[in-house]
């Protein structure tokens, strides 16, 4: 309720993916709802239901192929033209967190993929994140990811790696 009669500001290109079979969400529905509403959105309708990001779409691959979301000039992939953050950011980024490690004082486990233990923290992620391919990482998430910024936080600290 808090957007109603908003979305027809939003000014920046949207791309609305929805499961044809989602059920716990109205996607297919709100698809729809959502394109009348903003003037910049469109909508792609997929075979799947509610978990279909996880295995089914490629939101990277559908941006670059999408023209009408993303303007013409935008012509770099966001993985191969990703940067590392400078020590200034990284330290803000730290910071910004804080609290809310503070408060939810998360604990992280990591298994180990040969021996099947599980160890409380993710050193065990070092032999995986050494290698040359992309890595899947699988984690919980609650309410708007709001523990996101702290699980990539915890992953940066412990095995110096950058999640994208």
């Amino acid at each position: 309720r808090m957007v109603e009669g908003r979305l027809g500001k939003a000014e920046v290109p949207c791309l609305v993916v929805a499961g044809d079979d989602d059920n716990m969400l109205p996607s297919k529905d709100e698809g729809p709802r959502l394109r009348r509403e903003m003037p910049k959105c469109a909508v792609m309708e997929v075979g799947g239901g509610h978990l279909l990001l996880m295995d089914r779409v490629n939101v990277t691959s559908l941006l670059l192929e999408r023209r009408d979301i993303m303007p013409r000039s935008w012509k770099k992939n966001p993985v191969d033209a990703w940067t590392r953050p400078t020590r200034d950011q990284i330290d803000n980024a730290t910071e910004s967190i804080q609290t809310l490690r503070r408060l939810s004082s998360p604990v992280f486990l990591s298994t180990n993929g040969d021996t099947g233990e599980v160890k409380i923290g993710l050193r065990q992620l070092e032999t995986v994140l050494a290698g040359d391919g992309p890595v899947l990482f699988v984690g919980n998430h609650q309410l708007l990811a709001l523990d996101l910024g702290v699980l990539m936080e915890g992953v940066y600290r412990e095995t110096g790696t950058f999640m994208r």
